[in-house]
């Protein structure tokens, strides 16, 4: 979509609507409002193919951002992750109740302490209601605020110098003043994030080591540290409670680290190693652990190691048997059944748990849905496609399969369904012509 587009849809939701009382619904937006943005750039991601799309990673940081709304009682709902494919060490929260980590900050993070910390300083944001707080004197300033912040996030993808130079001249043609509001606000959502990771039981200090580790690796002068709109990482560290520097933790690979490994191709903290050497140990005594998610590693490690799909499957049954509403090893247990033609796929379909399709699925989850429906359940079929389609920005398909589909459909049930999901679709569509 055209930049003058979005941004006049993006100004009318920024002046349009009465202001709302809780922090996931950011810059005035209704909950509609929010869902709709949100979906929008879900779909503008896809299209330019800048998510990495998997589930297991989509699933955790998901699971952890629920533990911390369930800790911070003043958001509504549990804001969306997006694990974004770039290098760069970044993360971001925006409008829509979104909140954007890249691979590359999780590559350079050390421990799950520290890409948790990050984490937490983002959701501040959103539990702060720093976005409604930008607006305050929106009359004047709040068009240029909502500039830089759409042109920032369609460059974000492509040159993230650019997306920071965009946002910075949007904050500083509002004001000085409001540029250091919103340095003021980074270190606000720090200390509410070491707040919070203590609350929890995690490594309060990470972020003081992840921001000092960071600085080392930057270099910037106080002029341009003035002007940023995210204070250095030197600023922050000393920001933060000056509680004694603890080292990050040597205990055994977590989640986090299994998901650099076999997601990211990113070894640290012994995870290969250890995942090798538990492997050799089950085999020896095959008893199944309490982890679902060492499990499920253990079993993709296993998969690396030999090639072989039937172990794989058969260690990805016993998963399932074992924790029957871990979804990650349902969607890969479903996704190479259909991908070997395997003669248990449909069982497997059938066996999915119910809110596993309920659930906020990544990409690569619903094109495994949509396939197993084809294969199993044809009647749902439609509609998962049209869901694949219009997730993954390709939003004329996606409608185009339901017109037609609607036109041919000749159960009353199905066909009711199918006309709800265009109507959605082309309200969503329409509201950012």
């Amino acid at each position: 979509m055209p930049l003058r587009l979005l941004l006049i849809f993006f100004v009318t939701f920024y002046f349009g609507f009465v202001r709302a009382d809780y922090g996931d619904r950011p810059v005035d937006w209704t909950a509609k409002d929010t869902a709709i943005f949100q979906d929008y750039a879900i779909r503008a991601l896809n299209a330019k193919s800048s998510i990495k799309n998997n589930y297991w990673a989509h699933y955790w940081l998901s699971e952890k951002l629920n533990q911390f709304q369930l800790s911070e009682m003043r958001l509504t709902n549990t804001p969306t992750p997006l694990l974004i494919d770039q290098n760069s060490i970044n993360a971001f929260a925006l409008p829509g109740n979104l909140i954007g980590i890249h691979t590359g900050l999780w590559r350079f993070a050390q421990s799950e302490d520290e890409l948790l910390s990050v984490l937490a300083h983002e959701m501040g944001h959103i539990s702060l209601d720093h976005f409604t707080r930008l607006s305050a004197d929106r009359a004047q300033k709040g068009w240029l605020i909502a500039s830089g912040i759409v042109l920032s996030f369609l460059l974000a993808n492509e040159n993230p110098e650019a997306a920071n130079a965009a946002l910075l001249s949007s904050f500083a043609a509002a004001s000085q003043q409001n540029l250091s509001f919103s340095q003021a606000m980074e270190l606000e959502a720090d200390q509410f994030g070491q707040d919070l990771l203590k609350h929890l039981g995690y490594e309060p200090h990470a972020g003081r080591h992840f921001f000092t580790r960071l600085d080392q690796q930057t270099f910037a002068n106080t002029q341009t540290e003035f002007l940023r709109s995210h204070p250095l990482g030197s600023t922050r560290a000393s920001k933060l409670s000056s509680a004694e520097k603890q080292s990050p933790s040597s205990e055994q690979p977590k989640v986090f680290d299994f998901i650099n490994l076999l997601v990211l191709q990113h070894d640290q903290n012994g995870t290969f190693e250890f995942l090798k050497r538990t492997l050799a140990e089950r085999s020896l005594t095959p008893v199944m652990g309490d982890d679902p998610h060492l499990e499920y590693a253990l079993a993709l490690f296993a998969l690396t190691q030999d090639q072989k799909q039937a172990p794989f499957l058969e260690r990805l049954s016993q998963v399932t048997n074992r924790f029957p509403n871990y979804f990650p090893a349902w969607h890969k247990r479903l996704e190479v059944a259909l991908e070997i033609n395997s003669k248990d796929k449909c069982e497997v379909w059938q066996n999915l748990p119910a809110g596993f399709a309920q659930s906020n699925l990544s990409l690569d989850a619903l094109e495994t849905i949509a396939q197993g429906a084809q294969h199993c359940q044809p009647i749902a079929s439609v509609e998962w496609q049209a869901r694949y389609f219009w997730r993954s920005g390709q939003e004329e398909k996606a409608m185009s399969l339901l017109r037609n589909s609607i036109i041919r459909e000749q159960n009353t049930n199905q066909l009711a369904r199918l006309k709800n999901q265009l109507n959605t679709f082309n309200e969503r569509y329409e509201r950012l012509r």
